[in-house]
């Protein structure tokens, strides 16, 4: 004999599945399958500015973002990236943003006070004046007194000494969440003042998500579908 099987049943299994293949990432409501995009986020930590490796600040990111994967995805693979310049790395380059692809605040959808903030990946960096606040932590929450280090003039490319592990010891600082009266590139370039950004003072760091895609409709839930179809169809033939 053979058992019946209700619709129910593939709905509710489509809904596990769709949950396994989207657990550890966020993905923005407005986007379709098959949409690509990036994330952003402020550590939420802070950190020290002495070093003139890129890559420690990329693994610091990386290491911030493995703290909250269901948000951040490290549980699936996803790579993070410091908006950030050394002597010898424009911040334009070590992200590697793709033009015509949205930047999205890592920020909850059910947030409904600030809706998402997107900007395309090609004018980020040449961007004065942000839509939304940047300033979203790997948890989702702003950070309003945070500080960031960037080493970074408008643009992304490095401000030479006064980048991360410069020779003048006072890099570029950032406001995360500039007023929108305030000069443009607060954001980004705040500027470099040894009273306020001596190298050994901590500061957050922007984190830049590699690229991501919307997931597709997973295959199992199709495959589920057809043979609900194929199982319906027989029993009314019978």
């Amino acid at each position: 004999m053979i058992r019946e099987i209700g619709p129910w049943v593939v709905v509710f299994a489509c809904v596990v599945v769709e949950n396994i293949a989207e657990a550890g990432i966020v993905v923005p409501p407005d986007l379709h399958p098959g949409d690509r995009y990036y994330l952003a986020f402020l550590t939420h930590d802070s950190y020290d500015a002495t070093s003139a490796d890129i890559a420690v600040y990329n693994q610091i990111v990386q290491n911030e973002a493995a703290r909250n994967p269901a948000l951040t995805g490290t549980n699936q693979g996803v790579q993070w990236r410091a908006l950030a310049s050394t002597p010898t790395v424009n911040a334009i380059d070590n992200l590697g943003l793709i033009a015509g692809v949205p930047v999205y605040a890592l920020q909850r959808a059910y947030d409904v006070f600030q809706p998402w903030a997107t900007l395309d990946a090609s004018s980020l960096l040449a961007t004065g004046k942000l839509n939304h606040y940047f300033g979203f932590d790997q948890f989702a929450s702003l950070d309003v007194n945070e500080a960031v280090w960037t080493g970074t003039l408008p643009g992304g490319i490095s401000a030479g000494i006064y980048s991360l592990g410069g020779a003048s010891g006072t890099p570029v600082s950032a406001d995360p969440v500039p007023e929108p009266f305030d000069q443009p590139f607060r954001w980004l370039d705040l500027g470099h003042s040894p009273a306020v950004a001596a190298p050994n003072i901590g500061f957050g760091l922007y984190a830049v998500s590699t690229l991501l895609v919307a997931p597709e409709p997973s295959t199992w839930c199709l495959l589920l579908i057809g043979s609900c179809g194929l199982l319906l169809g027989a029993r009314r033939r019978r």
